[in-house]
């Protein structure tokens, strides 16, 4: 459990942001009040293979909560506008799953998803921002030798609100990963793979796309 402050600094409360808010020099702390519980644990399975679960839940109650609240466009030099604002009470809360499961020394299996609800209680009008409800995430890795392994991976994300009164919205996505990692020398690394491999249109903030498809090569030298 814990009761946290946020106090809003001097960006917040007075820069233009390069024409696209308005200042507020009235914006008030908000003060939340945070409590989790959870609970992990391992369970063997066979001789060499090992089930690691975890799982949590979580609740904030923040109040005069500040929310960059989405304002006419003809309010700024630049759209979209919005201006930060105490907009009271907001309730959080949501859980946590995890899983990893090893089978034997070569495999490795893993995923976790959250789930987050916000809600505005005061201003119920006031959309959170840039927060998905869902979000997922998954990868196997195969190690066919100790200095080699292969990991591949995928997110979800569902759509989240760029604008506190839904004229702006991203879509949910589901993006996919490889990368080959080569571990040379004690301090060399070698990784080579490739991003959003199906080129997925995704965005998370609404007109503002990601990268498609891509790819890379890395080196990492410790010294």
């Amino acid at each position: 459990m814990a009761r946290r402050t946020r106090f809003p600094t001097m960006k917040d409360r007075y820069s233009y942001r390069m024409g696209t808010a308005i200042p507020n020099p009235g914006l008030d702390p908000e003060t939340a009040v945070n409590l989790e519980v959870g609970i992990g644990g391992t369970i063997a399975v066979g001789a060499s293979n090992q089930l690691q679960l975890s799982a949590a839940l979580f609740q904030s109650r923040i109040e005069d909560t500040i929310e960059s609240v989405t304002i006419a466009p003809t309010a700024c030099t630049s759209a979209p506008c919005s201006q930060l604002q105490n907009v009271g009470r907001q309730d959080n809360g949501g859980f946590e799953l995890a899983a990893t499961y090893n089978l034997g020394d070569q495999w490795e299996f893993h995923a976790n998803y959250t789930y987050l609800d916000r809600d505005n209680k005061t201003s119920p009008q006031v959309l959170p921002l840039d927060t998905p409800q869902d979000k997922a995430f998954a990868y196997m890795q195969y190690t066919p030798i100790q200095t080699v392994a292969l990991v591949l991976s995928g997110q979800h994300e569902s759509g989240r609100f760029s604008a506190t009164n839904g004229t702006r919205q991203t879509q949910g996505f589901n993006t996919v990963d490889f990368k080959a990692v080569w571990q040379a020398l004690p301090q060399l690394k070698l990784e080579l793979g490739g991003r959003n491999l199906g080129d997925e249109l995704y965005s998370y903030e609404e007109g503002f796309p990601e990268a498609g498809r891509s790819w890379f090569l890395t080196f990492t030298l410790d010294y």
